[in-house]
């Protein structure tokens, strides 16, 4: 099962507008609460879980990605004043 975040409401009013955010208590800008850490390791640690077993997938689209790509072709290098050049396109 997935980890479950809390759900601890927190009213915010803009322009007279007051929304309740259940999970405002997951924002850490400094990414220093220990709370909030280790929710996301928790969440981090079942996605892998769930994921691992479609590793040899990821890979092969990865590839098929990569391959789809074109090539740049680059010009041979060559010296001036004691710096090597080359040029791509």
């Amino acid at each position: 099962m997935p980890p479950k975040a809390k759900r601890i409401p927190h009213a915010m009013t803009l322009h007279g507008d007051t929304r309740i955010d259940n999970y405002y208590w997951l924002r850490d800008d400094e990414r220093a609460r220990p709370d909030v850490l280790e929710y996301l390791h928790a969440e981090n640690a079942y996605g892998k879980r769930v994921m691992d077993s479609q590793l040899s997938l990821q890979e092969r689209l990865l590839k098929e990605i990569i391959d789809r790509i074109p090539q740049r072709e680059v010009s041979a290098p060559y010296s001036k004043n004691g710096f090597r050049y080359r040029q791509v396109y």
